[in-house]
């Protein structure tokens, strides 16, 4: 069994577990704003929600990516 896949498999986890709680709060927060804001056209729910889905979505990602950026960058000093 190979050891290089620990660090990856260890950031991924992470990744998900701070995607997943930010998820949550931006989910909670957005459905505040719409219920306080009233009745809306469905249109912009819907496009409000799909913003929201690719946000989330894209959460996850971000932490993958920054959690990346920050393990190689000690080894690319010149």
């Amino acid at each position: 069994m190979k050891i290089e896949i620990l660090p990856a498999a260890d950031q991924l986890v992470a990744a998900a577990a701070n995607g997943i709680y930010q998820g949550i709060i931006v989910t909670l927060v957005v459905a505040l704003c719409l219920r306080l804001f009233g009745r809306t056209n469905a249109a912009t729910r819907h496009a409000v929600w799909f913003c929201t889905l690719l946000l989330v979505a894209s959460l996850i990602i971000a932490h993958c990516w920054r959690g990346y950026l920050a393990f190689r960058a000690p080894d690319d000093k010149v």
